[in-house]
């Protein structure tokens, strides 16, 4: 184990943003100074916030009472609490930490203080990239609706190895998936966040929002922008011609991150950048959309480009993208 001192930069004066009724009061700022990438999305609490780091397999705690940096490796393997690669970190709402391996179909759960308190293994058909604890169920992100019917399924634990539950499931699964009739995957990557039991997900290469109703097991899909040109799908066949998804070549909206009012499910915030004929998105702007009304009401300049963002209660925590050798800031709001 290592630690590393932070240097914490406490803003004394109040920065008010608002849109309309919403409001980012700035309250502090924390330099890490680390040689890693830093991944915090979902990831934080009351006292800690958490990253992981593919180069070296580690999962970083940064305490945010005595201003400290903790990073611990995770042992490589197939054995118990072992990992061949971390792709993705959650905290559920008792802190437990979830950590997904996708090569193995595996989630390890650990405690505050990395003891490994349980680990399962998913029988998956493709390789998971996310992992979303809610309350006391888990469930995966898999980017394409040919495989289980949805992109967002319960694991079932009561089966081992633990099966998966689509949620507002499709019919179109085919009987036999191969490369070739799966999908491009990359129209089904994006981010994610969590409200009163509903996974809200914001495609990354189209201005779509769908909110994951788990109570009523339904989906309501919502466009934050109409005017946007088709993207261009590409794929590379491999010489025994086999499909491989590609990202695509142009889209008009990258869409960055996403979180919802802690106070109103109707008002999401969009963090995307390119350009429409409606209008043009920014790095460093948060879109103020409410869905029920299907219309952007406003935004929040930040000034800053952000990277990652998570929410905890009514304070988001913002990354900024690092430049040059700087060192990586996050700036935490009050809303």
């Amino acid at each position: 184990m290592k630690i590393i001192i932070l240097c914490l930069v406490t803003i004394l004066t109040t920065i008010n943003l608002t849109a309309q009724d919403y409001t980012f009061n700035l309250v502090d700022s924390i330099r890490i100074e680390y040689d890693s990438n830093i991944f915090f999305y979902d990831s934080v609490n009351e006292d800690y916030f958490f990253s992981y780091s593919y180069s070296d397999n580690s999962i970083i705690k940064y305490n945010l009472e005595n201003k400290t940096l903790h990073s611990e490796l995770v042992r490589k393997g197939r054995g118990p609490g072992e990992t061949l690669i971390i792709n993705d970190i959650s905290l559920g709402s008792n802190g437990t930490l979830h950590i997904l391996d996708m090569n193995q179909a595996k989630i390890l759960l650990k405690d505050d203080k990395f003891n490994t308190l349980s680990e399962f293994i998913i029988k998956a058909p493709l390789q998971m990239i996310g992992v979303i604890p809610i309350e006391n169920d888990i469930y995966v992100h898999i980017p394409s609706e040919k495989l289980t019917g949805s992109i967002f399924n319960k694991v079932d634990l009561s089966t081992e190895p633990a099966k998966l539950i689509p949620l507002a499931a499709k019919d179109d699964i085919p009987d036999k998936l191969t490369r070739n009739n799966m999908g491009n995957l990359f129209e089904n990557m994006g981010r994610y966040t969590v409200m009163n039991k509903s996974i809200y997900f914001m495609s990354k290469y189209s201005p779509s929002i769908k909110v994951y109703d788990i109570t009523n097991n339904s989906v309501k899909e919502y466009e934050f922008d109409s005017d946007v040109q088709e993207m261009e799908q590409e794929a590379y066949i491999t010489e025994d011609g086999s499909r491989i998804s590609l990202p695509p070549q142009k889209a008009d909206i990258v869409g960055e991150n996403i979180f919802v009012h802690p106070n109103d499910e109707n008002i999401v915030f969009i963090n995307a950048y390119g350009r429409t004929e409606v209008r043009s998105y920014y790095r460093d702007v948060f879109y103020v959309f409410d869905i029920s009304k299907n219309e952007i009401i406003g935004e929040i300049d930040l000034d800053i480009e952000v990277d990652n963002i998570s929410v905890y209660g009514n304070r988001l925590y913002v990354g900024k993208k690092v430049k040059n050798d700087e060192p990586y800031t996050v700036y935490i709001y009050e809303l």
